[in-house]
């Protein structure tokens, strides 16, 4: 009798393993397709370049919170010694040398134990107990901290991230990072574009000038 529950305690554990095991799966799954979705919104917030990078942050923030729920989403210029909130905007906040070099060192990273000495300044400073994270690099400007997690109050009623969720999120980053750089260069472009058209009419206009002027001489 005893080996009869015994065994029958045994397959209990298991298929809870198993349902344990497909539930995390399901998540998995679920995750991976959220972040496909998201990838493939990206594009339509650069539909007019002329956006304000800093607009186009703000609507990958509202984006970033409503797709993957969580409770904060911050955007940060990181300059050398400072952060520099973007979206939402704010007044600068200070780090060590050590945390900015950190962060200009790696691309993506994630933080689940608030005492851990490689994430608690940063932690501290943002108020985020667990977070994960990616940098934004577009030539000719300053790096940007993509930063998304939970405060003390709410991480403990949230699962741990880890090397997953920093890679989607580093994929993300990465496609704003180009969407951004095709949208200066756009700029850039149109720019151009309207520096030659004004150079043109006053070329033109000069001739005509000339002209209107040769045209009087001749005739006295």
């Amino acid at each position: 009798m005893d080996l009869d529950q015994e065994h029958l305690k045994e397959k209990a554990l298991l298929l809870l393993r198993r349902e344990r095991e497909l539930f995390e799966l399901r998540m998995r799954h679920e995750q991976a397709t959220v972040w496909l979705q998201l990838t493939q919104e990206l594009p339509r917030f650069f539909d007019d370049p002329r956006t304000p990078v800093s607009e186009v942050y703000a609507r990958v923030r509202k984006a970033l919170i409503v797709a993957l729920r969580w409770q904060r989403v911050l955007l940060l210029e990181l300059g050398e010694q400072t952060l520099t909130p973007i979206a939402p905007a704010g007044t600068p906040r200070s780090l060590t040398s050590e945390t900015v070099q950190q962060l200009r060192n790696e691309a993506a990273g994630f933080r689940n134990d608030p005492t851990d000495a490689a994430g608690t300044e940063l932690g501290e400073t943002l108020g985020l107990a667990r977070f994960v994270w990616s940098r934004i690099d577009v030539t000719g400007r300053a790096p940007v901290l993509l930063i998304a997690g939970f405060d003390r109050a709410k991480a403990k009623f949230q699962g741990n991230f880890d090397a997953a969720d920093a890679a989607h999120l580093r994929n993300a980053a990465q496609h704003v990072q180009g969407l951004i750089g095709n949208a200066l260069l756009v700029q850039e472009l149109e720019h151009e574009r309207d520096r030659l058209q004004q150079t043109n009419g006053v070329l033109e206009r000069r001739d005509r000038e000339l002209h209107a002027h040769g045209t009087a001489a001749r005739r006295q």
